[in-house]
């Protein structure tokens, strides 16, 4: 990607507080759709290792089933939802970085 160049990634986060509440029941667990999961920390490491600067990291929501639950139960998950976005801990990674330049010259020594 030239310098400047704009990265847009969207992703599940691994550590999510969603991920926490429902384990193993996770929505976001669907083999062999999904294989590969990554959290906030390896996500940024790998970004930032690739020559990006990060100008938005956000984590947003909880994934769930809404027909799994009644109605005071996706009351419930919806606040959650919510707290977990103000906390940063969501589902959703979204992440919007940009190239930074780089010294691709050889060096002349």
């Amino acid at each position: 990607m030239d310098n400047g160049g704009v990265l847009f990634v969207n992703t599940y986060n691994y550590k999510s507080f969603g991920k926490i509440i429902f384990g193993k029941r996770w929505r976001e667990f669907c083999p062999p759709y999904h294989c590969n999961y990554f959290n906030k920390k390896i996500l940024k490491d790998a970004i930032r290792a690739a020559g990006f600067d990060i100008i938005l990291f956000r984590a947003m929501g909880i994934s769930y089933y809404e027909e799994s639950y009644g109605f005071f139960g996706r009351i419930i998950i919806n606040f959650i939802s919510k707290v977990a976005t103000l906390l940063n801990l969501g589902d959703a990674l979204e992440i919007v970085a940009i190239k930074i330049k780089t010294n691709d010259t050889p060096n002349s020594s």
